[in-house]
Protein backbone atom coordinates (compact mmCIF):
# COMPACT_ATOMS: atom_id res chain seq x y z
CA UNK A 1 0.00 0.00 0.00
CA UNK A 2 0.72 3.61 -0.57
CA UNK A 3 0.77 5.08 3.19
CA UNK A 4 -1.11 8.05 1.89
CA UNK A 5 -3.93 6.35 0.84
CA UNK A 6 -4.91 3.92 3.50
CA UNK A 7 -4.24 7.09 6.35
CA UNK A 8 -7.94 7.38 7.13
CA UNK A 9 -8.34 3.30 7.07
CA UNK A 10 -7.49 1.65 10.53
CA UNK A 11 -7.88 -1.67 11.63
CA UNK A 12 -10.06 -2.55 13.83
CA UNK A 13 -8.84 -3.23 17.37
CA UNK A 14 -11.86 -5.76 17.80
CA UNK A 15 -10.79 -7.86 15.91
CA UNK A 16 -7.76 -10.49 15.42
CA UNK A 17 -5.69 -12.71 17.69
CA UNK A 18 -5.90 -12.00 21.21
CA UNK A 19 -9.02 -9.51 20.46
CA UNK A 20 -12.62 -9.60 21.41
CA UNK A 21 -13.15 -11.40 18.27
CA UNK A 22 -10.44 -14.10 17.36
CA UNK A 23 -10.08 -12.86 13.42
CA UNK A 24 -11.28 -11.33 10.55
CA UNK A 25 -9.24 -8.08 10.85
CA UNK A 26 -7.45 -8.37 7.24
CA UNK A 27 -11.14 -9.33 5.60
CA UNK A 28 -12.60 -5.82 7.13
CA UNK A 29 -9.62 -4.00 6.23
CA UNK A 30 -9.78 -5.11 2.48
CA UNK A 31 -13.43 -4.13 2.00
CA UNK A 32 -12.60 -0.50 3.43
CA UNK A 33 -10.16 -0.81 0.73
CA UNK A 34 -12.24 -1.89 -1.84
CA UNK A 35 -14.93 1.18 -0.41
CA UNK A 36 -11.88 3.55 -0.58
CA UNK A 37 -12.08 2.24 -5.01
CA UNK A 38 -7.79 1.22 -3.76
CA UNK A 39 -6.45 -1.08 -6.41
CA UNK A 40 -5.59 -4.47 -4.66
CA UNK A 41 -2.97 -6.60 -6.29
CA UNK A 42 -3.11 -10.32 -5.29
CA UNK A 43 0.46 -12.61 -6.08
CA UNK A 44 1.30 -15.71 -5.27
CA UNK A 45 4.75 -15.22 -4.75
CA UNK A 46 6.03 -17.07 -1.75
CA UNK A 47 6.44 -14.39 1.08
CA UNK A 48 7.19 -16.29 3.98
CA UNK A 49 6.23 -19.38 5.90
CA UNK A 50 3.94 -19.67 8.79
CA UNK A 51 3.89 -22.68 11.27
CA UNK A 52 0.26 -24.05 11.72
CA UNK A 53 1.23 -25.97 15.08
CA UNK A 54 -0.96 -24.28 17.70
CA UNK A 55 -3.12 -21.25 16.88
CA UNK A 56 -3.58 -18.70 19.55
CA UNK A 57 -7.45 -18.37 18.98
CA UNK A 58 -8.07 -21.48 16.82
CA UNK A 59 -9.61 -23.79 18.94
CA UNK A 60 -12.24 -25.71 16.00
CA UNK A 61 -15.26 -24.61 14.89
CA UNK A 62 -17.04 -24.49 18.14
CA UNK A 63 -19.87 -21.56 18.68
CA UNK A 64 -17.49 -18.94 19.53
CA UNK A 65 -15.98 -19.16 15.81
CA UNK A 66 -19.31 -19.29 14.47
CA UNK A 67 -20.63 -16.94 16.44
CA UNK A 68 -17.74 -14.38 15.41
CA UNK A 69 -18.07 -15.07 11.72
CA UNK A 70 -21.92 -13.56 12.30
CA UNK A 71 -19.69 -10.49 13.97
CA UNK A 72 -16.96 -9.98 10.79
CA UNK A 73 -19.62 -10.04 7.78
CA UNK A 74 -21.98 -7.36 9.96
CA UNK A 75 -18.75 -5.64 10.42
CA UNK A 76 -18.58 -5.89 6.56
CA UNK A 77 -21.82 -4.70 5.82
CA UNK A 78 -24.52 -4.93 7.87
CA UNK A 79 -27.00 -4.72 4.90
CA UNK A 80 -25.78 -7.81 3.37
CA UNK A 81 -24.56 -9.58 6.41
CA UNK A 82 -27.78 -12.36 5.91
CA UNK A 83 -26.42 -13.39 2.78
CA UNK A 84 -22.74 -13.32 3.66
CA UNK A 85 -23.54 -15.77 6.64
CA UNK A 86 -24.93 -17.91 4.33
CA UNK A 87 -23.26 -18.01 1.50
CA UNK A 88 -20.37 -18.84 4.15
CA UNK A 89 -22.09 -21.82 5.71
CA UNK A 90 -22.68 -23.48 2.11
CA UNK A 91 -18.91 -22.76 1.14
CA UNK A 92 -17.75 -24.57 4.11
CA UNK A 93 -18.99 -27.37 5.27
CA UNK A 94 -16.19 -28.45 7.70
CA UNK A 95 -17.79 -25.67 9.77
CA UNK A 96 -20.89 -28.20 9.81
CA UNK A 97 -19.12 -31.16 11.05
CA UNK A 98 -20.55 -31.14 15.04
CA UNK A 99 -23.34 -28.96 14.17
CA UNK A 100 -26.63 -28.39 11.93
CA UNK A 101 -26.89 -25.75 9.70
CA UNK A 102 -29.79 -24.13 10.51
CA UNK A 103 -27.98 -23.98 14.54
CA UNK A 104 -24.85 -22.66 13.28
CA UNK A 105 -27.03 -19.86 11.24
CA UNK A 106 -28.86 -19.37 14.41
CA UNK A 107 -25.52 -18.95 16.35
CA UNK A 108 -24.01 -16.30 13.54
CA UNK A 109 -27.09 -14.36 13.58
CA UNK A 110 -27.04 -13.80 17.36
CA UNK A 111 -23.32 -13.08 17.35
CA UNK A 112 -24.42 -10.28 14.51
CA UNK A 113 -27.12 -8.83 16.82
CA UNK A 114 -24.70 -8.96 19.76
CA UNK A 115 -22.32 -6.87 17.85
CA UNK A 116 -24.80 -4.92 16.57
CA UNK A 117 -25.93 -3.71 20.07
CA UNK A 118 -22.78 -2.61 21.37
Amino acid sequence: FKKRSIDDIRFNPLFGSGAKYSNGEEAIFLTECLRKKLKIYSSDKYLGSVTHNNSYWFNGYNEKYISDKGVIFTAISKRFRHILMLQYLFRHKEVLENIKFKEAYKIMKRGSNEYLKR
